[in-house]
């Protein structure tokens, strides 16, 4: 399986389940909770629902201007190459050098206003997530856990170095820019971790599996 690809402005993203998942009818949507990462991600949002339409939203992120440092968001951090710290037991792997990625965009205050937001939402609320592709995909896993489905969610992703890779053995999540088939470390228990190209939707990341661990498609992982 590819990387996940990028919808254009509007789609809906083949993490929300595809068609079937579209955003509902402008005729059932009386209220709008938005989200914009950055002041260009809210301008492209507001350009894309048009003034009507913008006219509905009821409560709107303002993007702080100081972003947090890495690991300051949901994910637990970005890896560093390094796995100095494995664990006796866990498989000797040398993770090729890499960039480290961006800082995540959807940290704690952005997890706690959505909350906020989605606990006081009445029927006919559509949440609207504009931004990195990333970013978008874990706010969108956070709105589902916090009960709102797939069709009530519209996504105006934009392109993304950054992945999330979910770590099995101490479910870490940590961001890289590295493609599926390469190692990285893991921020949480620092073992060595190769990227499947496997994808969960639940998740919104890749998995990272340690080396010698039996192929991902022989066992039962997150979807």
């Amino acid at each position: 399986m590819e990387p996940v690809p990028l919808p254009a402005a509007g789609q809906t993203h083949p993490a929300a389940g595809g068609p079937a998942a579209s955003a509902p009818p402008d005729q059932f949507v009386r209220y709008r909770i938005a989200l914009a990462f950055t002041d260009a991600d809210r301008f492209r949002m507001l350009e894309h629902l048009g003034s009507a339409r913008a006219a509905t939203i009821t409560a709107n992120f303002r993007p702080a201007r100081t972003r947090a440092r890495p690991g300051a968001g949901t994910d637990s951090g970005a890896s560093t190459g390094t796995c100095s710290g494995a664990p006796a037991h866990a498989p000797a792997l040398a993770p090729a050098p890499a960039p480290a990625p961006a800082p995540a965009l959807y940290g704690h205050a952005e997890a706690q206003w959505l909350h906020a937001q989605l606990r006081a939402a009445v029927v006919g609320t559509q949440l609207v997530l504009a931004g990195p592709e990333t970013d978008v995909l874990a706010a969108r896993t956070d709105a589902l856990a916090y009960g709102m489905v797939s069709a009530e969610i519209l996504l105006l992703s934009r392109s993304d170095p950054a992945r999330r890779v979910y770590c099995p053995h101490c479910r870490t999540i940590t961001r890289t820019v590295l493609e599926p088939g390469s190692r990285l470390c893991c921020s949480g228990c620092h073992r060595g971790l190769e990227i499947f190209d496997h994808f969960s939707r639940h998740l919104a990341a890749y998995l990272g599996v340690a080396a010698g661990i039996e192929p991902v498609s022989q066992q039962e992982g997150p979807t």
